[in-house]
């Protein structure tokens, strides 16, 4: 297996030193993309709700909304008050950016790793805002039909997981305030915004190397190709997705799958997170697998309507 692994990294790196070497501007300019597509889609969702998220946990306000929805949420079954309120809030946080909230809980003794790896399993969304600003120029009506889709999978996986358990304990607690914890999550959000910037070149450089070099001996990537390789990174996949003009009920699916799964780069991103954690990276992308598949479920009966 680590042979394997040698032999592929070093056919990337022979890859990509090809394309610096045939095509530099092109290649360059193909990760000023990237950061572009960061910097405008990427850092303002993650950066507002990050810090929104991390002063609804360190003030305990969150606690107060999960109480006033605790009709909802107690039916959900997590075997832990917090558990609870990190689900909530992944809702609008999304990946990896949960993942460095709990890993944070955990340094903090808030909750264990055994509930944590469990969380895994259903709070990978991807931001609403980060969906929305990708539909805004296509149609906004499919971005609600995807944002719905993309939450009831997540839903579905934590009420099967947790089918066992008796009904989630919610109860009041005061809130708090620390200065402290306010600057302390925007020091990680920054550090956070940087691995993704960074996991996000190194996928797109990925994904222009290999097509690049197809299209340079065959004119033209297979169709069949280029879906796959749309999960490597998720900003580029979509745009090119809506580039290729399909009709709308293929590309929905496409999306639903590729928002479940999550894409290459997401995967980079959360299993830096996982294994800084020391958390379980396998439970992680095994329930990406059938929350791409739920996904893409779910969303029929919206096409046959």
């Amino acid at each position: 297996m680590k042979r394997f692994i040698l032999v592929l990294l070093l056919l990337l790196i022979a890859l990509i030193t090809f394309n610096i070497i045939v095509n530099p501007q092109q290649f360059f300019h193909s990760i000023i993309i990237t950061l572009e597509l960061w910097l405008y889609k990427v850092y303002p969702a993650i950066f507002t709700f990050y810090i929104i998220a991390a002063l609804l946990i360190n003030t305990n306000i969150i606690n107060r909304v999960i109480y006033i929805l605790r009709f909802l949420f107690k039916k959900i079954r997590f075997v832990d008050e917090r558990l609870t309120q990190f689900f909530f809030l992944s809702i609008f946080t999304g990946a990896p950016a949960i993942i460095d909230l709990i890993g944070n809980s955990i340094n903090n003794k808030s909750i264990i790793k055994e509930n944590a790896n469990e969380l895994l399993k259903c709070t990978s969304f991807l931001n609403p805002i980060f969906i929305l600003s990708f539909f805004s120029t296509y149609n906004i009506k499919y971005a609600f039909i995807l944002i719905f889709v993309h939450t009831i999978s997540n839903f579905l996986i934590a009420l099967f997981e947790n089918k066992n358990n008796e009904q989630t304990i919610i109860s009041k607690s005061n809130t708090v305030f620390l200065i402290d914890d306010l600057f302390s999550s925007i020091n990680n959000v920054v550090s956070l915004l940087l691995v993704i910037s960074a996991m996000m070149v190194i996928a797109n450089i990925i994904y222009f190397s290999i097509t690049n070099v197809i299209q340079l001996f065959y004119g033209k990537t297979p169709l069949f190709l280029n879906i796959l390789f749309m999960n490597i990174e998720i900003s580029i996949g979509l745009k090119e997705l809506f580039s290729l003009n399909f009709n709308h009920n293929p590309t929905l699916l496409i999306c639903a799958f590729i928002t479940g799964f999550g894409g290459f780069s997401i995967h980079l991103q959360s299993y830096i997170l996982i294994k800084k954690y020391n958390l379980n990276y396998n439970i992680f992308f095994k329930y990406r697998l059938y929350q791409a598949v739920l996904s893409t479920l779910i969303i029929i009966p919206f096409l046959m309507l």
